[in-house]
């Protein structure tokens, strides 16, 4: 049953869920008494149907109205229906918390999934365009609109142009998800994102330009109060991400080698995000995070603190979460009375991808909007920015409010005031002003349109050099990309020479977020001069923000500063390590030459000349593989490194079948034990025939190089091969050895070693690494699934062999029909049939009778199903299927059971199939991890990159077949399976199975002796199950040994609550602690730390370990 749940939040039949009987009540009272809302907070109703239905985003305008965009249609258009989308417009005339009144401001839309009013209207998200539509008598009610930009891809619904998000700079900000490619034309030329990722746009200019690449379903987006960018996605779960020009994420391929990742991993799917600002809510609120887990029915809550260039977040308790099935919150904003306003999208089914379009369950009449607000507390004052004066206007950037500072400033611009700058200078010039409210004063000057870099550089920059803290400075930067981006660096009135040398001074600013709005505006600059100017960042503390953004400089513009380089016209003078750092991220073919300069030096570290001989074997060039080559025999060198240029040689020929001369020069090697192992597999790949005699003996002898060797016999080929291998396949060999001669013998002819490898196969009793290598080297062959099948015929094999064959073919992706039938009738399995309706009502009242959740973890964590090396339950477990957190939240059982029997119906994004042909006719399959112009990276079914040289491909495809094999679960009671399902159904749900972010140390090293370890995750209530601990001896005692790590951001204390673990030895960092009252706690530097757990024998103990410290987080890899 091994990666049995590969998709199992995807894959459904198309009547999956019309088995769904338990569909809650539509009445808005019954919802509102399903909710739990935090303490000091209370829930209400502000508008419902009729009023309001399906709303997919909304806003608040400056005179405090709601607007909706709302769309029946979706997910599809059905054949006649009318195109009649609303965007609706909301208003409490009496200020008494519940709409009164509704508008209808523009209809005829085709699935609107965006809407900001503003400029006297509103920018409208309408399927491929971003439309303005009038309201000029401003009545409410739009009477035109007009087609700001077009060519938005329109691939899937639910990931089309999205989530419009006013900026406190004055820039739109909207989004686009996986599937989409665009193509827009704007007046300064075409703009294209083919993927997901945030869009910036410039109402003012028309100027449009994509801020972030990747997340798959990037649909939350808001703004801190120095202008920093925070983003969730929706459909895939780290939580909050920190958002910063270039910033990358996954995506489908990923865009870039590199990319950055969510501070909270193993959070379910979100979408919407807001940041709580305003009197209205107590301090302890102010800057925190509020999303939606739409999946579990539940609004989380984030704090946010500072860390380094970027940030670190922590989840604390929800503020809403509910048992209502239909209860699905997609937005989430702040109205202008203080109170947080909620968007339910209401539905008990969601996912239009996996579920059927016309499932006549999907709700398309009802919509929610809820309130909530603090209790005893004061509302926050509603402002009419239309009445007040200038000054007034200026007096409103000091108000708490987030949204009443944002009117302020729109305010001030629609008032197109002539002598905007000079009453800025003037509000400058007061004494004490903070470094907010001079941050607001930036943004309103950039908001009207004020362009003047000069003035910006005087007024703002050169007043913020005092500042202690460097969030103004960073505020201030962004403004100066965004113009030297529009207007090249001619806008800064200066020579080159002053340029870079205050270039200069922004990488040398002494706060780490200042340096990474610095990197990011160099990359806009591109010339070789800003790129070795970049690196000067190294001089100072680095961390992984400002590791990406010089990295993604120095690879995107190597094309520039590279060949300058070459040419002397930069240096690097003194920044030897600047050099070093952008040579490795040019990954460039013309940079192996000088990276092979830095090799034979032989001045780094160890660990540095490693990373480089990786790098030099992906870029290097025929014309310098000799010179490799050459290193690789000089015996100054070290015998690693030496070992480390073959490696490099190994994947010059693999990747782009690079062969030096003279290879012979080779043989020498073959007998050094530190060079043997490469050595012997280039022998092979190089086809040396003189260094057959060397291999036949060492494949014959017992060393670790035996199993090498007969790879490199059956690529030289030949009648010798086949001889020698023939005579070394004997019985008395153990099996790992006739495994390894069989994969041999497949490598070398596939057809003759089908029937051999069969007959091995049919001797085992139980599955192996060894016999699933066997089956997928047959697997990867274009004829190998029919050399396969036919030696199969008539014969026998054990449940568990036929189990791990079925499991492999029916993932491969190929022609594997023939196959799965003959190990089906060879295992003797029961083949596996959808269900009936009836039947899977039956399954459904049996689990609900007598299925236990208990037991069915306990099932789930079999280390031959393999659940848990696909899939995470949170932050810790598999990456290959998706993450479980919210399953049972989200999806009624029989979509679980269903899934379970038929997974390949339907493929949820991200966990699509690529099947990869090469030339030699074999074929790869997983998931597409990673795309560009030199290879292809494969994430197969175990989790491990397969990678492909891209000029080996012949085809490439996307496939209907699950990763998660079919007829998996043969190998279960029915009561265990029923079980299982039970377990399932209960992840995400309110009570024992709930995960959240709370401290707790969930990955575990368990030690097999005293230095060789297994990855171990603990169970879903944070507990360790110490039967899954071997037990050794230490110092003659029989104790089991774990370990765990967490991170300390910077100094300081850190508390742990360390459960059931009285008798045992615990450790920090090596040192003995003791605890008290079940709690320890330690001073302890800024970093990596490690808990050690030695618990002696006999103990039937399930300790748990949790950080009581929010700033310290666990380390969960």
């Amino acid at each position: 049953m091994k990666f049995f749940l590969a998709l199992i939040l995807i894959p459904s039949s198309l009547w999956a869920q019309r088995n769904l009987t338990q569909i809650p009540s539509t009445n808005p009272t019954d919802q509102m008494a399903s909710f739990n809302v935090a303490e000091g907070f209370e829930i209400s109703l502000f508008a419902s149907e009729p009023m309001v239905h399906k709303p997919i985003q909304m806003a608040w305008d400056a005179r405090g109205r709601l607007w909706v965009a709302s769309s029946a249609i979706y997910p599809q258009i059905r054949p006649g229906q009318t195109q009649n989308d609303q965007i609706l417009v909301l208003e409490d005339t009496d200020e008494d918390g519940k709409a009164d009144k509704r508008t209808v401001f523009y209809e005829g839309l085709f699935i609107p999934t965006g809407i900001w009013p503003q400029d006297g209207g509103a920018y409208v998200a309408n399927s491929t365009e971003l439309w303005f539509i009038h309201d000029r008598d401003q009545d409410g009610k739009g009477e035109s609109h007009e087609v700001l930009l077009s060519g938005f891809g329109t691939e899937d619904t639910h990931h089309i142009l999205h989530g419009i998000k006013g900026g406190p700079d004055g820039n739109l900000y909207f989004n686009q998800s996986v599937y989409i490619h665009s193509h827009i034309e704007t007046p300064f030329g075409v703009r294209r994102l083919m993927g997901s990722g945030i869009w910036q746009f410039q109402p003012q200019t028309g100027r449009l330009e994509v801020f972030t690449l990747g997340q798959i379903n990037p649909w939350g987006h808001v703004f801190d109060n120095w202008g920093q960018s925070f983003t969730t996605d929706g459909a895939y779960g780290e939580g909050i991400n920190y958002a910063f020009p270039g910033a990358t994420y996954r995506c489908l391929p990923d865009q870039l080698p590199r990319i950055l990742k969510g501070m909270n991993p193993g959070q379910p799917k979100q979408c919407g995000l807001e940041v709580i600002s305003g009197r209205h809510f107590p301090d302890e609120w102010q800057g925190n995070m509020i999303t939606c887990d739409f999946r579990g029915h539940r609004v989380n809550r984030f704090s946010l603190g500072d860390e380094k260039s970027g940030y670190r977040s922590q989840q604390l308790a929800d503020l809403v979460s509910s048992s209502h099935g239909s209860f699905r919150p997609v937005d989430v904003n702040m109205g202008p009375d203080g109170a947080l306003y909620l968007a339910d999208w209401y539905n008990p089914i969601i996912q239009h991808g996996e579920v059927d379009f016309r499932d006549p369950r999907r709700d398309q009449l009802h919509g929610r909007i809820w309130r909530i607000t603090a209790k005893n507390r004061p509302l926050s004052p509603r402002v009419n920015f239309a009445k007040l004066s200038v000054d007034d206007l200026f007096k409103q950037l000091l108000a708490p409010e987030q949204s009443t500072r944002y009117w302020a400033k729109q305010e001030i611009k629609s008032r197109k005031l002539p002598d905007l700058k000079e009453a800025i200078v003037t509000l400058l010039k007061t004494d004490a002003l903070s470094d907010s409210l001079r941050c607001e004063y930036l943004w309103a000057a950039q908001t009207a349109g004020i362009e003047d870099f000069v003035w910006f550089r005087s007024q703002f920059w050169d007043r913020a050099q005092t500042a202690v803290d460097g969030k103004l400075r960073a505020a201030i930067v962004r403004t100066f990309h965004q113009l030297i981006r529009n207007h090249g660096t001619m806008v800064m009135g200066i020579n080159d020479t002053s340029r870079d040398a205050f270039f200069l001074t922004l990488c040398r600013d002494p706060h780490p977020r200042v340096r990474l709005e610095a990197v990011n505006l160099l990359r806009t600059v591109a010339t070789p001069r800003t790129i070795e100017i970049a690196t000067t960042v190294l001089a100072q503390e680095m961390d992984e923000n400002l590791d990406f953004a010089l990295w993604r400089s120095c690879y995107e513009q190597s094309s520039t500063w590279l060949p300058a380089f070459q040419a002397g016209q930069i240096s690097f003078t003194e920044n030897s390590q600047g050099l070093l750092f952008a040579l490795k991220a040019a990954n460039q073919s013309n940079a192996a030459a000088l990276l092979l300069d830095v090799v034979e030096k032989n001045q780094l570290a160890p660990e540095q000349l490693a990373e480089l001989m990786k790098i030099i074997g992906s870029t290097i060039d025929q014309a310098n593989l000799n010179r490799l080559f050459t290193l690789a025999l000089d015996a100054k060198y070290s015998p690693t490194l030496r070992a480390q240029a073959l490696q490099a040689m190994i994947t010059a020929q693999q990747q782009r079948s690079l062969i030096p001369e003279q290879t012979e020069r080779l043989l020498p090697l073959l007998d050094d034990s530190a060079t043997a192992n490469a050595a012997i597999e280039l022998a092979g790949l190089w086809k040396i025939e003189a260094a057959r005699a060397k291999l036949e003996s060492l494949a014959s002898s017992s060393t670790s190089s035996s199993d090498i060797s007969l790879l490199s016999i059956a690529r030289l080929g030949g009648p010798a091969a086949e001889a020698f291998l023939n005579h070394h396949l004997k019985p008395s060999l153990s099996q790992e050895k006739q495994a390894s001669t069989l994969q041999a013998m497949i490598l070398l002819d596939s057809a003759k070693a089908a029937p051999l490898t069969v007959d091995f196969l049919s001797k085992l009793q139980a599955e192996s690494s060894a016999s699933g290598s066997l089956i997928q080297a047959f697997l990867s062959l274009k004829e190998g699934p029919a050399q396969l099948t036919n030696a199969l015929t008539g014969k026998k094999l054990q449940l568990a062999i036929a189990s791990q064959a079925l499991q492999k073919a029916s993932a491969s992706g190929g022609d594997t029909k023939d196959l799965i039938n003959a190990i089906t009738v060879a295992g003797g399995l029961t083949p596996i049939t959808s269900l009936t309706e009836a039947e899977m009502r039956t399954w459904i009242e049996e689990i609900n009778k007598s299925g236990n959740a208990a037991r069915g973890e306990t099932i789930y964590r079999r280390l031959e199903l393999q659940c848990i090396a696909c899939h995470a339950i949170g932050p810790v477990g598999g990456i290959v299927g998706p993450n479980l957190v919210s399953i049972g939240s989200s999806a009624p059982m029989d979509y679980i059971i269903d899934s379970l029997l038929e997974p390949a119906k339907k493929i949820k994004e991200g966990y699509a199939t690529a099947m990869i042909t090469t030339k030699d006719g074999a074929t790869h399959t997983g998931f597409l991890a990673r795309e560009d112009e030199r290879e292809i990276v494969l994430r197969d079914n175990a989790g491990k990159m397969q990678t492909i040289p891209a000029a080996q491909v012949s085809k490439k495809e996307v496939i209907p077949v699950s990763l998660m094999p079919a007829g998996l679960t043969h190998s279960l009671r029915r009561d265990e399976l029923a079980d299982l399902v039970k377990f399932l159904t209960e992840l995400g749900k309110d009570g024992a199975y709930k995960v959240q972010e709370d401290g707790t140390l969930r990955h575990w090293q368990s030690f097999q002796n005293e230095t060789q370890s297994l990855a171990l995750t603990a169970w879903v209530d944070g507990s360790i199950e110490l039967k899954e601990v071997p037990v050794i001896q230490l110092l003659g005692k029989p104790k089991r040994k774990l370990e765990s790590a967490f991170e300390m951001p910077k100094d300081g204390t850190v508390t742990l609550a360390i459960d059931a673990a009285d008798n045992a030895r615990i450790e920090f960092n090596g040192q003995e602690l003791f605890l008290q009252e079940g709690k320890i706690s330690q001073p302890l530097k800024a970093g990596r730390h490690t808990l050690r757990l030695l618990i002696p024998e006999p103990s039937n103990a399930r300790p748990r370990v949790r950080l009581l410290d929010a700033t310290a987080k666990p380390i969960h890899e």
